[in-house]
Protein backbone atom coordinates (compact mmCIF):
# COMPACT_ATOMS: atom_id res chain seq x y z
CA UNK A 1 0.00 0.00 0.00
CA UNK A 2 1.35 3.46 -0.75
CA UNK A 3 3.31 4.51 1.85
CA UNK A 4 1.34 7.68 2.56
CA UNK A 5 -2.04 6.61 2.78
CA UNK A 6 -0.49 4.27 5.54
CA UNK A 7 0.59 7.68 7.22
CA UNK A 8 -3.25 8.63 6.56
CA UNK A 9 -4.34 5.99 7.96
CA UNK A 10 -2.54 6.00 11.07
CA UNK A 11 -3.14 9.58 11.96
CA UNK A 12 -6.07 10.87 10.17
CA UNK A 13 -5.72 13.12 6.85
CA UNK A 14 -5.34 16.77 8.45
CA UNK A 15 -2.73 15.53 11.08
CA UNK A 16 -0.70 13.87 8.43
CA UNK A 17 -1.42 16.77 5.86
CA UNK A 18 -0.37 19.25 8.91
CA UNK A 19 2.96 16.50 9.41
CA UNK A 20 4.22 16.50 6.51
CA UNK A 21 3.92 20.53 5.56
CA UNK A 22 6.08 20.84 8.96
CA UNK A 23 8.54 18.51 7.27
CA UNK A 24 8.63 20.32 3.96
CA UNK A 25 8.35 23.66 4.82
CA UNK A 26 10.47 25.26 7.82
CA UNK A 27 10.74 28.38 9.07
CA UNK A 28 13.12 30.18 11.65
CA UNK A 29 11.73 30.47 14.68
CA UNK A 30 10.95 34.54 15.14
CA UNK A 31 11.24 36.75 18.44
CA UNK A 32 8.21 37.93 19.49
CA UNK A 33 9.05 41.52 18.11
CA UNK A 34 9.59 40.13 14.51
CA UNK A 35 6.21 37.90 14.35
CA UNK A 36 4.32 41.32 15.10
CA UNK A 37 6.24 42.46 11.97
CA UNK A 38 5.62 39.46 10.24
CA UNK A 39 1.88 40.49 10.92
CA UNK A 40 2.83 43.70 8.90
CA UNK A 41 4.69 42.11 6.44
CA UNK A 42 1.94 39.35 5.68
CA UNK A 43 -0.35 42.55 5.29
CA UNK A 44 1.40 44.16 3.29
CA UNK A 45 1.39 41.30 0.80
CA UNK A 46 -2.49 40.77 0.88
CA UNK A 47 -2.38 44.33 -0.21
CA UNK A 48 -0.18 43.73 -2.90
CA UNK A 49 -2.08 40.64 -4.17
CA UNK A 50 -5.88 42.53 -3.84
CA UNK A 51 -4.20 45.07 -6.38
CA UNK A 52 -3.45 42.32 -8.87
CA UNK A 53 -5.57 40.01 -11.58
CA UNK A 54 -5.88 36.48 -9.48
CA UNK A 55 -5.35 35.13 -12.89
CA UNK A 56 -2.76 37.33 -14.57
CA UNK A 57 -0.80 38.13 -11.67
CA UNK A 58 2.78 40.35 -11.93
CA UNK A 59 4.59 37.83 -11.26
CA UNK A 60 3.40 36.04 -14.46
CA UNK A 61 4.08 38.85 -16.12
CA UNK A 62 7.59 40.02 -18.11
CA UNK A 63 9.36 42.06 -15.21
CA UNK A 64 9.76 45.85 -17.28
CA UNK A 65 5.75 46.10 -17.68
CA UNK A 66 5.30 46.03 -14.32
CA UNK A 67 8.07 47.54 -12.57
CA UNK A 68 6.15 50.46 -11.29
CA UNK A 69 3.08 48.45 -9.63
CA UNK A 70 5.64 46.88 -7.81
CA UNK A 71 6.99 49.92 -6.62
CA UNK A 72 3.76 51.22 -5.78
CA UNK A 73 3.15 48.86 -2.92
CA UNK A 74 3.74 49.41 0.83
CA UNK A 75 5.81 45.69 0.13
CA UNK A 76 8.20 47.16 -2.01
CA UNK A 77 8.62 50.03 0.45
CA UNK A 78 8.93 47.56 3.59
CA UNK A 79 11.34 45.77 1.51
CA UNK A 80 13.48 48.25 0.01
CA UNK A 81 13.40 49.55 3.98
CA UNK A 82 14.73 46.25 5.47
CA UNK A 83 18.53 45.50 5.55
CA UNK A 84 19.70 42.96 2.88
CA UNK A 85 22.77 41.44 4.07
CA UNK A 86 25.36 40.74 1.36
CA UNK A 87 24.52 41.08 -2.62
CA UNK A 88 26.75 37.90 -3.65
CA UNK A 89 26.12 38.08 -7.64
CA UNK A 90 25.87 41.30 -9.36
CA UNK A 91 28.13 42.24 -12.74
CA UNK A 92 29.56 46.01 -12.05
CA UNK A 93 29.48 47.38 -15.60
CA UNK A 94 25.26 46.49 -15.30
CA UNK A 95 24.48 47.16 -11.21
CA UNK A 96 23.69 51.09 -11.10
CA UNK A 97 21.48 53.08 -13.43
CA UNK A 98 21.72 53.42 -17.28
CA UNK A 99 19.24 56.54 -16.98
CA UNK A 100 21.74 58.85 -14.75
CA UNK A 101 24.58 57.38 -16.96
CA UNK A 102 22.88 58.59 -20.04
CA UNK A 103 22.30 61.90 -18.74
CA UNK A 104 25.60 62.33 -17.24
CA UNK A 105 27.31 62.54 -20.60
CA UNK A 106 25.23 62.95 -23.39
CA UNK A 107 25.82 66.44 -23.16
CA UNK A 108 29.31 66.02 -23.61
CA UNK A 109 30.91 67.30 -27.07
CA UNK A 110 32.84 64.02 -27.42
CA UNK A 111 29.78 61.47 -26.59
CA UNK A 112 28.71 59.78 -29.97
CA UNK A 113 26.61 56.85 -31.15
CA UNK A 114 26.68 54.81 -33.63
CA UNK A 115 23.40 54.44 -35.58
CA UNK A 116 24.35 51.07 -37.25
CA UNK A 117 25.11 48.71 -34.03
CA UNK A 118 23.55 51.33 -31.37
CA UNK A 119 26.64 52.06 -29.85
CA UNK A 120 27.78 54.63 -27.21
CA UNK A 121 31.50 56.04 -27.46
CA UNK A 122 33.75 58.92 -25.45
CA UNK A 123 36.44 59.99 -28.12
CA UNK A 124 38.14 61.99 -25.67
CA UNK A 125 41.48 61.86 -27.46
CA UNK A 126 40.38 61.19 -31.37
CA UNK A 127 37.89 62.27 -33.77
CA UNK A 128 35.12 59.71 -34.73
CA UNK A 129 34.63 58.47 -38.30
CA UNK A 130 31.75 59.90 -40.19
CA UNK A 131 29.03 57.95 -39.33
CA UNK A 132 29.43 58.30 -35.77
CA UNK A 133 26.53 61.14 -34.17
CA UNK A 134 26.91 63.56 -31.70
CA UNK A 135 24.78 63.01 -29.31
CA UNK A 136 23.81 66.36 -27.74
CA UNK A 137 23.44 67.40 -31.35
CA UNK A 138 21.11 64.61 -31.40
CA UNK A 139 19.36 65.66 -28.41
CA UNK A 140 19.08 69.21 -29.60
CA UNK A 141 17.92 68.90 -33.13
CA UNK A 142 15.19 66.63 -32.14
CA UNK A 143 11.21 67.74 -32.15
CA UNK A 144 10.81 66.24 -29.12
CA UNK A 145 13.94 65.99 -27.08
CA UNK A 146 12.07 63.43 -24.02
CA UNK A 147 11.24 60.86 -26.83
CA UNK A 148 14.84 61.15 -28.46
CA UNK A 149 16.84 60.38 -24.77
CA UNK A 150 14.58 57.39 -24.17
CA UNK A 151 14.98 56.00 -27.78
CA UNK A 152 18.66 56.18 -27.30
CA UNK A 153 18.38 54.71 -24.09
CA UNK A 154 16.42 51.88 -25.39
CA UNK A 155 19.40 50.24 -26.99
CA UNK A 156 20.93 50.07 -23.23
CA UNK A 157 18.16 48.30 -21.59
CA UNK A 158 16.02 45.35 -22.16
CA UNK A 159 12.65 47.21 -21.75
CA UNK A 160 8.69 46.66 -22.63
CA UNK A 161 9.12 46.19 -26.45
CA UNK A 162 11.63 43.25 -25.77
CA UNK A 163 9.42 40.89 -24.44
CA UNK A 164 8.93 38.49 -27.65
CA UNK A 165 12.19 39.41 -29.10
CA UNK A 166 13.31 35.48 -30.76
CA UNK A 167 16.84 35.75 -28.58
CA UNK A 168 16.89 37.83 -25.92
CA UNK A 169 20.05 36.92 -25.13
CA UNK A 170 21.47 38.33 -28.40
CA UNK A 171 19.90 41.37 -27.75
CA UNK A 172 21.36 41.68 -23.85
CA UNK A 173 25.20 40.84 -24.74
CA UNK A 174 25.23 43.36 -27.36
CA UNK A 175 24.14 45.98 -24.87
CA UNK A 176 27.66 45.05 -22.82
CA UNK A 177 29.42 46.55 -25.81
CA UNK A 178 26.78 49.01 -26.68
CA UNK A 179 27.14 50.74 -23.31
CA UNK A 180 31.00 49.74 -22.31
CA UNK A 181 32.38 53.40 -24.44
CA UNK A 182 30.85 55.39 -22.44
CA UNK A 183 33.14 54.27 -19.58
CA UNK A 184 35.95 55.24 -20.99
CA UNK A 185 36.66 58.30 -19.16
CA UNK A 186 37.58 57.22 -15.88
CA UNK A 187 36.42 60.17 -13.93
CA UNK A 188 32.29 58.66 -15.77
CA UNK A 189 33.26 55.55 -14.31
CA UNK A 190 34.29 56.98 -10.88
CA UNK A 191 30.90 58.72 -11.17
CA UNK A 192 28.86 55.40 -11.79
CA UNK A 193 30.39 53.51 -9.46
CA UNK A 194 30.39 55.35 -6.89
CA UNK A 195 26.78 56.25 -7.20
CA UNK A 196 25.81 52.56 -7.62
CA UNK A 197 27.66 51.47 -3.97
CA UNK A 198 26.04 54.89 -2.57
CA UNK A 199 22.69 53.91 -4.00
CA UNK A 200 23.24 49.78 -2.74
CA UNK A 201 24.37 51.01 0.97
CA UNK A 202 22.13 54.03 1.79
CA UNK A 203 19.28 53.29 -0.51
CA UNK A 204 18.85 49.86 -0.80
CA UNK A 205 20.41 48.96 2.81
CA UNK A 206 23.09 46.17 1.32
CA UNK A 207 25.77 45.73 3.79
CA UNK A 208 28.22 43.68 1.62
CA UNK A 209 28.40 43.53 -2.34
CA UNK A 210 30.60 40.68 -4.72
CA UNK A 211 31.74 41.90 -8.15
CA UNK A 212 31.91 39.85 -11.12
CA UNK A 213 34.58 42.07 -12.94
CA UNK A 214 35.61 40.85 -16.23
CA UNK A 215 39.34 40.44 -15.69
CA UNK A 216 40.52 42.68 -13.78
CA UNK A 217 44.09 44.49 -13.79
CA UNK A 218 45.33 45.55 -10.35
CA UNK A 219 44.52 48.94 -11.53
CA UNK A 220 40.88 47.92 -11.67
CA UNK A 221 40.83 46.49 -8.01
CA UNK A 222 42.50 49.79 -6.59
CA UNK A 223 39.97 51.82 -8.58
CA UNK A 224 37.31 49.81 -6.31
CA UNK A 225 39.23 50.43 -3.23
CA UNK A 226 39.50 53.88 -3.88
CA UNK A 227 35.66 54.18 -3.82
CA UNK A 228 34.91 52.23 -1.19
CA UNK A 229 37.75 54.69 0.86
CA UNK A 230 35.80 57.37 -0.37
CA UNK A 231 32.05 56.40 0.25
CA UNK A 232 33.45 55.29 3.83
CA UNK A 233 34.49 58.92 4.13
CA UNK A 234 31.08 60.01 3.51
CA UNK A 235 29.86 57.56 6.17
CA UNK A 236 28.90 55.27 4.32
CA UNK A 237 29.86 51.94 4.83
CA UNK A 238 29.99 48.84 2.72
CA UNK A 239 32.52 46.18 1.75
CA UNK A 240 33.47 44.64 -1.21
CA UNK A 241 34.58 41.89 -2.91
CA UNK A 242 36.13 41.01 -6.44
CA UNK A 243 35.54 37.96 -8.51
CA UNK A 244 38.00 37.99 -11.49
CA UNK A 245 35.65 36.46 -14.58
CA UNK A 246 36.34 35.65 -18.09
CA UNK A 247 33.66 34.96 -21.15
CA UNK A 248 32.87 31.27 -22.06
CA UNK A 249 32.49 32.46 -25.76
CA UNK A 250 34.67 31.77 -28.57
CA UNK A 251 35.58 35.24 -29.42
CA UNK A 252 35.54 36.76 -33.19
CA UNK A 253 38.79 35.06 -34.96
CA UNK A 254 40.01 33.10 -31.97
CA UNK A 255 41.20 29.43 -32.54
CA UNK A 256 40.07 26.91 -30.23
CA UNK A 257 44.00 26.46 -28.56
CA UNK A 258 43.53 30.24 -28.42
CA UNK A 259 40.47 30.29 -26.03
CA UNK A 260 42.11 27.33 -23.85
CA UNK A 261 45.19 29.99 -23.45
CA UNK A 262 42.94 32.54 -22.28
CA UNK A 263 40.73 30.29 -20.06
CA UNK A 264 43.52 28.84 -18.44
CA UNK A 265 45.53 32.73 -18.23
CA UNK A 266 42.70 34.21 -16.36
CA UNK A 267 42.58 31.57 -13.98
CA UNK A 268 46.27 32.03 -13.31
CA UNK A 269 45.76 35.72 -13.50
CA UNK A 270 42.92 35.44 -10.85
CA UNK A 271 45.08 33.66 -8.91
CA UNK A 272 47.90 35.84 -9.24
CA UNK A 273 45.29 39.22 -8.20
CA UNK A 274 44.10 36.66 -4.69
CA UNK A 275 47.86 36.60 -3.87
CA UNK A 276 48.00 40.71 -4.41
CA UNK A 277 44.96 41.69 -2.61
CA UNK A 278 44.06 38.89 -0.23
CA UNK A 279 40.53 39.17 0.99
CA UNK A 280 39.66 41.62 -1.88
CA UNK A 281 40.14 39.48 -4.81
CA UNK A 282 38.38 36.20 -3.82
CA UNK A 283 38.19 33.49 -6.81
CA UNK A 284 37.16 32.73 -10.27
CA UNK A 285 34.01 32.27 -12.58
CA UNK A 286 33.45 32.17 -16.12
CA UNK A 287 29.84 34.13 -17.32
CA UNK A 288 27.94 34.25 -20.99
CA UNK A 289 25.12 31.94 -22.18
CA UNK A 290 25.84 28.99 -21.25
CA UNK A 291 24.34 26.71 -24.23
CA UNK A 292 25.96 29.03 -26.68
CA UNK A 293 29.75 28.68 -25.28
CA UNK A 294 32.34 26.37 -23.59
CA UNK A 295 30.62 23.69 -20.79
CA UNK A 296 32.36 23.21 -17.69
CA UNK A 297 33.07 20.00 -18.39
CA UNK A 298 34.97 20.82 -21.57
CA UNK A 299 36.63 23.64 -19.00
CA UNK A 300 37.51 21.64 -16.48
CA UNK A 301 41.22 21.08 -17.04
CA UNK A 302 41.88 24.71 -18.06
CA UNK A 303 40.25 24.94 -14.07
CA UNK A 304 42.25 22.29 -12.70
CA UNK A 305 45.73 23.40 -14.21
CA UNK A 306 44.97 26.95 -12.43
CA UNK A 307 44.06 25.58 -9.26
CA UNK A 308 47.55 23.50 -9.39
CA UNK A 309 49.06 26.58 -10.46
CA UNK A 310 47.95 28.55 -7.01
CA UNK A 311 48.82 25.95 -4.79
CA UNK A 312 51.59 25.66 -5.99
CA UNK A 313 52.31 29.39 -6.35
CA UNK A 314 50.44 30.43 -3.59
CA UNK A 315 50.05 27.72 -1.21
CA UNK A 316 46.16 28.11 -1.57
CA UNK A 317 43.44 26.60 -4.14
CA UNK A 318 41.62 28.98 -6.47
CA UNK A 319 38.11 29.47 -5.16
CA UNK A 320 35.49 28.93 -8.11
CA UNK A 321 32.14 30.49 -8.09
CA UNK A 322 30.75 29.91 -11.43
CA UNK A 323 27.63 30.63 -13.84
CA UNK A 324 26.25 27.16 -13.83
CA UNK A 325 22.41 25.61 -14.51
CA UNK A 326 21.26 28.86 -16.07
CA UNK A 327 19.48 26.73 -18.51
CA UNK A 328 16.24 25.62 -20.24
CA UNK A 329 17.83 22.41 -21.67
CA UNK A 330 17.57 18.85 -20.34
CA UNK A 331 20.25 16.85 -18.48
CA UNK A 332 21.45 13.18 -19.02
CA UNK A 333 23.93 12.01 -21.20
CA UNK A 334 24.23 14.17 -24.60
CA UNK A 335 23.64 13.03 -28.36
CA UNK A 336 26.92 13.93 -29.43
CA UNK A 337 30.16 14.39 -27.95
CA UNK A 338 30.53 17.72 -25.54
CA UNK A 339 32.71 20.40 -27.63
CA UNK A 340 33.09 23.65 -26.74
CA UNK A 341 30.36 24.69 -28.99
CA UNK A 342 27.73 22.25 -27.36
CA UNK A 343 25.18 21.22 -26.37
CA UNK A 344 22.86 22.62 -28.67
CA UNK A 345 18.82 22.59 -28.55
CA UNK A 346 18.16 18.70 -28.17
CA UNK A 347 21.08 18.23 -26.21
CA UNK A 348 21.88 18.80 -22.57
CA UNK A 349 23.50 21.02 -20.00
CA UNK A 350 25.37 19.20 -17.18
CA UNK A 351 27.20 22.15 -15.90
CA UNK A 352 25.78 21.94 -12.22
CA UNK A 353 27.15 18.36 -12.26
CA UNK A 354 30.49 19.37 -13.39
CA UNK A 355 30.34 22.54 -10.48
CA UNK A 356 30.12 19.94 -7.97
CA UNK A 357 32.88 17.94 -9.28
CA UNK A 358 35.26 20.90 -9.32
CA UNK A 359 34.42 21.59 -5.94
CA UNK A 360 32.97 24.88 -6.53
CA UNK A 361 32.61 27.59 -3.63
CA UNK A 362 29.33 29.02 -4.96
CA UNK A 363 27.03 28.55 -8.58
CA UNK A 364 25.94 31.59 -10.18
CA UNK A 365 22.28 30.66 -11.00
CA UNK A 366 22.22 26.85 -10.99
CA UNK A 367 18.26 26.72 -11.70
CA UNK A 368 19.12 23.16 -13.66
CA UNK A 369 19.73 21.48 -9.81
CA UNK A 370 15.90 20.92 -9.73
CA UNK A 371 16.37 18.59 -12.64
CA UNK A 372 18.59 16.60 -10.61
CA UNK A 373 17.19 15.93 -7.02
CA UNK A 374 20.02 13.24 -5.94
CA UNK A 375 22.25 16.24 -6.73
CA UNK A 376 20.71 18.61 -5.15
CA UNK A 377 20.60 16.57 -2.27
CA UNK A 378 24.52 16.55 -2.21
CA UNK A 379 24.45 20.16 -2.77
CA UNK A 380 22.18 20.83 0.43
CA UNK A 381 23.84 18.22 2.48
CA UNK A 382 27.73 20.08 1.71
CA UNK A 383 25.84 23.57 1.92
CA UNK A 384 27.03 24.34 -1.94
CA UNK A 385 24.83 27.91 -2.23
CA UNK A 386 22.95 29.09 -5.20
CA UNK A 387 23.24 32.49 -6.01
CA UNK A 388 19.80 32.96 -7.53
CA UNK A 389 18.77 35.93 -9.45
CA UNK A 390 14.92 35.61 -10.33
CA UNK A 391 14.30 38.76 -12.72
CA UNK A 392 17.46 38.09 -14.57
CA UNK A 393 15.73 34.91 -14.90
CA UNK A 394 12.91 35.83 -15.95
CA UNK A 395 13.71 38.75 -18.83
CA UNK A 396 16.64 36.15 -19.98
CA UNK A 397 13.26 33.27 -20.64
CA UNK A 398 14.12 30.81 -18.14
CA UNK A 399 11.22 31.41 -15.88
CA UNK A 400 8.55 33.50 -17.47
CA UNK A 401 5.96 32.66 -14.74
CA UNK A 402 8.09 33.40 -11.41
CA UNK A 403 5.62 31.63 -9.72
CA UNK A 404 7.51 27.90 -11.40
CA UNK A 405 10.83 28.89 -10.58
CA UNK A 406 12.70 26.07 -9.60
CA UNK A 407 14.28 27.83 -6.91
CA UNK A 408 11.43 27.22 -5.06
CA UNK A 409 11.57 23.74 -4.61
CA UNK A 410 15.22 23.73 -4.04
CA UNK A 411 14.49 26.33 -0.99
CA UNK A 412 12.43 24.08 0.36
CA UNK A 413 14.58 20.69 -0.03
CA UNK A 414 17.14 22.46 1.89
CA UNK A 415 19.32 23.61 -0.57
CA UNK A 416 21.02 27.26 0.31
CA UNK A 417 19.94 30.23 -2.21
CA UNK A 418 20.27 34.24 -1.68
CA UNK A 419 18.53 36.80 -3.71
CA UNK A 420 20.62 38.82 -6.49
CA UNK A 421 20.17 41.08 -9.20
CA UNK A 422 22.79 40.32 -11.72
CA UNK A 423 22.72 42.95 -14.29
CA UNK A 424 19.60 45.21 -12.62
CA UNK A 425 20.92 48.49 -14.79
CA UNK A 426 19.84 47.21 -18.38
CA UNK A 427 16.92 45.92 -16.67
CA UNK A 428 15.46 49.01 -15.54
CA UNK A 429 16.26 49.25 -11.94
CA UNK A 430 18.93 49.40 -9.12
CA UNK A 431 19.90 47.19 -6.23
CA UNK A 432 18.12 44.17 -5.49
CA UNK A 433 14.84 45.09 -3.45
CA UNK A 434 12.87 44.53 -6.82
CA UNK A 435 14.22 40.74 -6.51
CA UNK A 436 13.21 40.49 -2.83
CA UNK A 437 9.92 41.74 -3.86
CA UNK A 438 9.19 39.40 -6.53
CA UNK A 439 10.25 36.75 -4.66
CA UNK A 440 8.37 37.09 -2.15
CA UNK A 441 5.00 37.61 -4.34
CA UNK A 442 5.87 34.31 -6.41
CA UNK A 443 7.00 32.30 -3.66
CA UNK A 444 4.63 33.66 -0.92
CA UNK A 445 7.65 33.68 1.41
CA UNK A 446 7.13 34.90 5.22
CA UNK A 447 9.30 37.51 7.32
CA UNK A 448 10.79 34.32 8.56
CA UNK A 449 11.76 32.86 4.99
CA UNK A 450 13.29 36.19 3.89
CA UNK A 451 15.33 36.50 6.95
CA UNK A 452 16.82 33.04 6.12
CA UNK A 453 17.13 34.19 2.67
CA UNK A 454 19.41 37.09 3.89
CA UNK A 455 21.27 35.22 6.80
CA UNK A 456 21.97 32.91 3.68
CA UNK A 457 23.90 35.33 1.99
CA UNK A 458 26.28 36.80 5.01
CA UNK A 459 27.19 33.01 5.63
CA UNK A 460 27.47 32.38 2.07
CA UNK A 461 29.87 35.10 1.05
CA UNK A 462 33.48 35.34 0.57
CA UNK A 463 35.07 36.16 3.62
CA UNK A 464 36.92 34.67 7.05
CA UNK A 465 34.90 33.60 9.95
CA UNK A 466 35.97 36.64 12.04
CA UNK A 467 34.72 39.21 8.56
CA UNK A 468 31.30 37.06 8.48
CA UNK A 469 31.03 37.25 12.31
CA UNK A 470 31.24 41.19 12.15
CA UNK A 471 28.93 41.75 8.81
CA UNK A 472 26.53 39.63 10.95
CA UNK A 473 26.43 41.48 14.01
CA UNK A 474 26.24 44.42 11.74
CA UNK A 475 23.70 43.42 9.70
CA UNK A 476 21.96 41.83 12.82
CA UNK A 477 21.50 45.52 14.30
CA UNK A 478 20.28 47.14 11.91
CA UNK A 479 17.42 44.21 11.14
CA UNK A 480 17.19 44.71 14.84
CA UNK A 481 16.37 48.35 14.78
CA UNK A 482 13.84 47.82 11.43
CA UNK A 483 11.64 45.58 13.15
CA UNK A 484 11.50 48.33 16.23
CA UNK A 485 10.84 50.87 13.34
CA UNK A 486 8.53 48.22 11.45
CA UNK A 487 6.54 48.20 14.73
CA UNK A 488 6.47 51.40 15.83
CA UNK A 489 5.29 53.12 12.36
CA UNK A 490 2.78 50.85 12.86
CA UNK A 491 1.01 51.05 15.91
CA UNK A 492 -2.25 52.80 14.99
CA UNK A 493 -3.09 50.55 12.33
CA UNK A 494 -5.79 48.01 14.00
CA UNK A 495 -5.37 44.69 15.19
CA UNK A 496 -1.44 45.94 15.89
Amino acid sequence: MNALILVILAMGYGEARTDILSQTVTYMELSSDEMIADSIFEELKDKADAQQHPWNPWVSQFFPCVKEEYENTGLYEFLLNMPKGAVLHVHPSAMGDYYALFDLVSMRDDCYFDPSNGSFELFMDSVPESDWLQVSEMLASASDEAAMRDSLIDYILIDEADEYLPDVWAEFEQMFGRVGGLFADPAVAYHYVYQALYVYALMDNVQHIELRAHTPSGENVEFYLGVVDSLADQGIDISVRIIYCDSRYLFPGETIENFRERITGSMKAAADLMAQYPGIVVGADVYSEEDKGATAFYMAPMMEEACEYSMAEYGFKLPLFLHDGESSFPTGVPDTPVSLFGPYPGNVNNNVIDAYLLGVERVGHGIELAKLPELAVMYAEEGIPLEICPISNQILGYTPDLRNHPAVPLMRNGVRISINPDDPAMFGYTGVTFDFTVAVLAWDLSLSDVKRLIMNSIEDAAMTDSEEDELMSLWQGKWDEFISYTIGSNEDVPGF
